[in-house]
């Protein structure tokens, strides 16, 4: 992030001297070769293809007015903070795969196996079958 930061200023204060530059005349000569060093000294940032453009646009006449360097910048630290996002999303769903539950893993091994269900006990069969002398001598109350 400070590196982001860095380029902002650095920008910004490239900008700065062209714009003084071209107000004392002497930046019809001088700002290209600024933007052509400028240029020469950032490319070796991520973003090659974004620090050519604004090299190109600093020597283009019309369009040099604008501060080149400085969108550039910003452009550039939006660029990278969009990768960071990507890349700690990527490692945030890679994260949740490597917790998901794996079939046939370690968590299915650890699972109940499912209990059988309880057949109901047949009362009537059971009292049919007992003999006389497991019941009581009260008439319609019979032991369990």
């Amino acid at each position: 992030m400070a590196q982001a930061s860095d380029s902002i200023a650095i920008g910004l204060t490239i900008d700065i001297v062209q714009g003084i530059l071209t107000l004392l005349i002497v930046g019809i000569v001088l700002n290209p070769i600024i933007s052509f060093v400028a240029g020469l000294c950032m490319s070796r940032s991520k973003h090659t293809a974004r620090i050519l453009i604004t090299t190109f646009g600093e020597v283009i006449p019309l369009v040099n007015v604008l501060p080149m360097w400085t969108i550039s910048a910003v452009v550039g630290k939006y660029l990278s903070q969009k990768e960071e996002r990507e890349l700690r999303k990527k490692k945030l769903q890679e994260a949740s795969l490597a917790n998901a539950p794996r079939p046939g893993g370690r968590q299915q091994l650890m699972k109940k196996a499912p209990e059988r269900p309880q057949t109901p006990l047949r009362t009537k069969e059971r009292e049919t079958t007992r003999a006389p002398s497991q019941t009581s001598g009260l008439t319609g109350v019979r032991s369990i």
